[in-house]
């Protein structure tokens, strides 16, 4: 009665298999975020071995408080606005950067949609960052002659 009952519903079961493979192997990678986290010390890794750039996602402002060495200010807000800066930088990976974590989130899905493949969020943000003791680059914002706000690095 069992086999009977398997036989004439096996498109039911080839269905149910088919759901189980794509839950457990996730071959697109769409349950997941838009971007992988990755920890402070695989941060380096990218940054040493597959010459990842890291893109800080906060203010201006909080950028010149306090960031990641040779990470890159591109504030939440204009990241489409500097779609021509980052289309240079995608065959590389992007580190995105922000004090938590949950902004670094929405930047990667606004990448996501400009088709870079190969992103990253710094889990826990710089938060995370400065709990391991890791060293911060602070710079200065000066006016410039032409009244603009200037970052120096210091």
């Amino acid at each position: 009665m069992l086999t009977e009952f398997f036989i004439e519903n096996w498109f039911l079961f080839a269905a149910l298999a088919a759901v189980m493979i794509l839950l457990v192997f996730d071959p697109a990678g769409m349950s997941s975020s838009a971007a992988r986290a990755v920890s402070p010390m695989e941060l380096s890794r990218l940054v040493n071995h597959e010459q990842a750039v890291i893109v800080d996602i906060r203010s201006h402002d909080e950028f010149a408080a306090g960031h990641i060495a040779k990470s890159r200010n591109i504030p939440l807000e204009n990241i489409e606005s500097h779609s021509k800066k980052l289309e240079k930088l995608k065959k590389r990976p992007l580190v995105l950067v922000c004090q938590t974590g949950n902004r670094a989130g929405k930047a990667a899905m606004k990448l996501r949609k400009m088709e870079f493949d190969k992103l990253f969020q710094l889990k826990g943000g710089l938060i995370e960052w400065q709990k391991e003791n890791l060293p911060l680059e602070k710079a200065r914002v000066t006016k410039a002659a032409s009244g603009k706000a200037k970052t120096t690095k210091s």
